[in-house]
């Protein structure tokens, strides 16, 4: 948008609003969107990390069903997490 129809755009929205506080952020959120993207030299570069790892714990002669557990930064789920999910129509 262009300078005066951002300023209309903003008297508009404080004047519907009634609120003062909207201006201030409305102002900042158009100024942003009118900014370009930023580069992608500007980004590190992506290195693998061992944050999340899984581990087989036992799989199955007969199927290929396993047992595992993936380790995260907060501890560790086991697998397969079975979850009771069930809808009012059911209960």
């Amino acid at each position: 948008l262009s300078g005066k129809a951002m300023r209309t755009f903003v008297a508009v929205a404080v004047a519907s609003s009634g609120r003062s506080h909207r201006k201030a952020w409305s102002v900042s959120a158009l100024r942003d969107a009118e900014k370009p993207p930023p580069s992608s030299e500007t980004f590190e570069t992506w290195e693998p990390r061992d944050f999340f790892s899984f581990e087989v714990l036992h799989q199955s002669t007969a199927s290929k069903a396993r047992v595992g557990r993936i380790h995260t930064p907060h501890g560790y789920v086991d697998t397969p997490g079975y979850v009771a999910v069930a809808t009012n129509a059911a209960l």
